[in-house]
């Protein structure tokens, strides 16, 4: 769609977005800011304000984007590198992504995701009141929380189908096409919650499962 047109879209919005954070940093005094970037699509912007403003540039690597789309989009990998390169230091979440990658910046190290663990302890330390919208579900339940996107559908499926007995609940924006598993009676989808809420649907789930896709590339 972009065409022949996508170098100056992406002239103007680097321009906007440089505009934008400038007047933000101006507005909350900042005035040699830490430049913390997990996306390699905004690499101009990131470097345009490393060499202006910025007292240094981190690239935090959560996930080998580039394969989002299930397949390598070079454009994306290059501008992964570059940035990588470019960075002050750069950090990555998992230690084949790490290895891989390491040689491009040698101040470039291991660092696993995290959690708020004070939030979600709350599930040993308070009884919440069970959510609206999981009673009546037929026990046990079985909950997946997070971002419904590339997970394993043929699994979830056949799990389901396996299991009648079961209630598969999902919490979370859906980003798959899901028709084959809205048909089944026993999986549910709850969209999206507020953070404070979710230790309460938690708490109720008997099992939390993830469902990612093993041989997926970009996890």
């Amino acid at each position: 769609i972009l065409g022949r047109f996508e170098n100056s879209i992406i002239a103007i919005n680097k321009y906007l977005l440089i505009v934008q954070l400038r007047i933000i940093l101006s507005l909350l005094g900042f005035r040699k800011p830490i430049i913390w970037i997990s996306l390699p699509t905004v690499k101009d912007v990131a470097l345009h304000l490393r060499k202006s403003i910025s007292k240094c540039l981190v690239y935090y690597c959560t996930d080998n984007i580039s394969f989002r789309s299930g397949r390598n989009d070079s454009k994306i990998e290059n501008r992964a590198l570059e940035l990588q390169r470019e960075s002050d230091i750069a950090f990555f979440v998992n230690h084949d992504l790490l290895e891989r990658y390491r040689q491009h910046n040698l101040n470039t190290h291991f660092l696993s995701h995290g959690v708020d663990f004070e939030h979600f302890v709350q599930t040993n330390k308070i009884t919440f009141p069970i959510p609206e919208d999981l009673k009546g579900f037929k026990k046990p339940l079985i909950g997946h929380v997070g971002a419904v996107r590339d997970i394993d559908l043929h699994l979830v499926k056949y799990i389901a189908e396996a299991n009648p007995q079961f209630t598969f609940v999902f919490i979370g924006d859906v980003f798959s096409e899901l028709d084959s598993l809205k048909a089944l009676p026993n999986i549910v989808f709850l969209g999206k919650k507020p953070y404070a809420d979710l230790p309460a649907y938690m708490q109720y789930f008997d099992v939390c499962c993830m469902y990612y896709q093993t041989d997926s590339e970009w996890i």
